[in-house]
């Protein structure tokens, strides 16, 4: 389906500047058709697996008791735990939690951060024990 007219030139001559954009236009063109068909096979692929699985489909998550307990889990009211906040501190305790005590833990954390970023014992173990559900 061609929407422009061609244009003749009546006598041949060297490359011109329409040429050269006549050129990139066409490899343009030729990307914009590389896409449009990988765009149609991935379309047959997903078509092809849902209607392979008919019952694998995405169901709303405010349904069913275990969906709501979680999305309340995830959206708590007030602030989140300090471990939680501190992306920092939460990697840190992260990798030395299987290794180490939660004193220890607290002390390591007393050494190595500002008073303001400080937790405790008792609000790791609270942290510990309420993320593993």
């Amino acid at each position: 389906m061609e929407m422009c007219a061609a244009t003749s030139t009546s006598e041949p001559s060297a490359p011109s500047l329409e040429d050269e954009e006549r050129l990139r236009l066409a490899q343009a063109l030729d990307s914009v058709k590389a896409i449009e068909a990988m765009a149609h096979v991935a379309l047959s692929h997903l078509t092809c697996a849902l209607e392979a699985a008919p019952e694998a489909h995405v169901e709303d998550p405010s349904k069913g008791p275990f969906r709501a307990e979680y999305h309340r889990r995830l959206h708590r009211p007030g602030r989140p735990r300090r471990i939680d906040a501190d992306p920092e501190l939460r990697a840190f305790v992260l990798n030395r939690i299987d290794v180490m005590t939660f004193e220890e833990l607290a002390a390591a954390i007393a050494d190595g951060f500002p008073p303001g970023r400080k937790v405790g014992k008792s609000a790791i173990h609270d942290w510990f024990h309420n993320t593993r559900r």
